[in-house]
């Protein structure tokens, strides 16, 4: 899957209900004509496997979606490199804050002072 069904599942309910998480011109949504058009939207293969609890429960739910007339669903930033931050002690206390649409992330903050 090139987007875990599971977390734009839940991207999108935060979306729905306009969490400080989803506001800003910076989300990404996609729309979609059906279910199928999502699954071809969402997977790197034609024939994705849809097992899995972060795969086949988020695909009925945002079937049901579909079917009541929801066509948007929110996306992600896909990135496996490293972002560096410069911290400028003239700026004061710096905060980061992780946003993540499930329990738990593997996302990681790794500090260093020279």
């Amino acid at each position: 899957w090139k987007y875990t069904p599971l977390y734009v599942l839940e991207l999108t309910k935060a979306y729905q209900q306009n969490t400080k998480a989803t506001q800003g011109n910076k989300i990404k949504t996609i729309t979609v004509k059906d279910y199928n058009d999502l699954i071809v939207q969402l997977s790197n293969t034609n024939n994705p496997q849809r097992t899995g609890d972060e795969i086949g429960p988020a695909l009925i739910q945002m079937k049901k979606m579909i079917e009541r007339g929801q066509k948007q669903f929110v996306i992600y930033d896909i990135s496996t490199s490293e972002v560096t931050i410069a911290f400028d002690e003239n700026r004061g206390d710096v905060e980061a804050v992780v946003y993540s649409p499930i329990s738990s992330t593997g996302y990681e903050i790794k500090g260093s002072c020279k």
